[in-house]
């Protein structure tokens, strides 16, 4: 019977040395996720660099491993700011950032509380409080991007002197004012809208009317040049006539027996009668012919 206790004993103590060693082997390593670094913590100290992703040994039961996501994370962060008019404006942002790997054990070292809390959110809502405090409620509706794009300006300064972060952008998701100013703002956009339509419509009556005023005036040019030649052509042809007058009274001054000859091509053979006497009677031809 003492046998078998002696031997019941033994293999209870082989046991325990063998969950011993199971215990000591697995407090002994850390796997660390891809997109993770670790930093070594031995009784409060931090011990070694930064442990890269996968896996990794540590001394047992004294050493932890502390973990910091090194890949791109989304802070979602609701600031209020107020308007040049005064004006409680209320700015949800999305802050893209990620950790620096290379950077995380002065992130341990250091920064002891939560940086997303102490450096992240008071930087974004000074940076928008900056931007925002010379617009006015309106404004700050109307001109979201151009707000976007200064703040993200403007923390990339503020954030150079803090190594242990990387910010990507800074979105602004929501901007939210009261009931009241809602309302009037949208009012105010509705008259803008009818005053450029207003303004719109009088650019294009103008428009049609300067285009009839010179559809008018090419008409009435058309009109004038016909006229015009018109009026130069009856002038051509008088002037025409007149040479040729001018040129048959030259030809009979100078042949006074062509006009006798044009008399006789046009007799009828009729013989005209004159009335006077002498060498110059009236020049008046009375037809002496009896009507039929």
């Amino acid at each position: 019977m003492n046998s078998e206790l002696k031997q019941t004993g033994c293999i209870s103590i082989l046991i325990s040395v063998i969950v011993a060693i199971f215990i000591l082997l697995g407090s002994s390593y850390t796997i660390i996720d891809p997109d993770e670094r670790g930093i070594r913590i031995t009784l409060g100290q931090i011990q070694g660099g930064v442990m890269d992703s996968g896996f990794n040994w540590k001394a047992p039961f004294i050493t932890k491993i502390k973990t910091y996501k090194v890949s791109t994370q989304k802070l979602n962060a609701k600031l209020d700011v107020f308007s040049k008019d005064m004006q409680s404006v209320i700015i949800t942002s999305d802050i893209i950032f990620n950790y620096t790997p290379d950077k995380v054990k002065l992130l341990a070292s250091k920064y002891t509380e939560d940086p997303t809390q102490t450096i992240l959110f008071p930087i974004a809502q000074e940076c928008f409080k900056e931007v925002c405090k010379d617009l006015n409620s309106e404004e700050i509706v109307k001109n979201r991007d151009k707000i976007r794009v200064a703040v993200n300006e403007l923390y990339e300064k503020r954030l150079a002197e803090y190594e242990i972060f990387s910010v990507s952008n800074v979105v602004i998701s929501d901007i939210d004012l009261s009931k009241q100013l809602n309302e009037a703002i949208e009012k105010k956009m509705v008259q803008d809208q009818e005053a450029q339509r207003a303004i719109f419509v009088k650019k294009q009556k103008e428009t049609e009317a300067e285009t009839a005023k010179i559809e008018a005036m090419g008409a009435a040019n058309a009109v004038r040049e016909q006229a015009q030649a018109r009026a130069d052509a009856i002038l051509m042809e008088a002037k025409a006539n007149a040479e040729a007058i001018r040129e048959i009274g030259t030809a009979l001054k100078e042949n006074p027996l062509a006009l006798d000859e044009l008399k006789i091509k046009k007799w009828n053979g009729d013989f005209p009668r004159f009335w006077g006497s002498g060498e110059h009677p009236m020049n008046v031809i009375f037809d002496t012919t009896t009507n039929k």
